[in-house]
């Protein structure tokens, strides 16, 4: 897993699918896949303040 800032759409797409594979799967909080999807949704929350306000 690797997490990166969120700089373009594309970027934004990405980090989208990899939020959304993890949710399906549902991982718990204090897994390494929680702990990614926890910090990919904050990098994406961060993206759609700055882009879609």
């Amino acid at each position: 897993m690797n997490i990166s800032p969120i700089r373009t759409p594309a970027d934004y797409k990405l980090a989208l699918k990899s939020v959304s594979e993890l949710v399906e799967a549902d991982p718990a909080p204090d897994s390494p896949e929680g702990e990614f999807l926890d910090v990919m949704a904050t990098l994406i929350e961060a993206y759609e303040a700055e882009q879609f306000p």
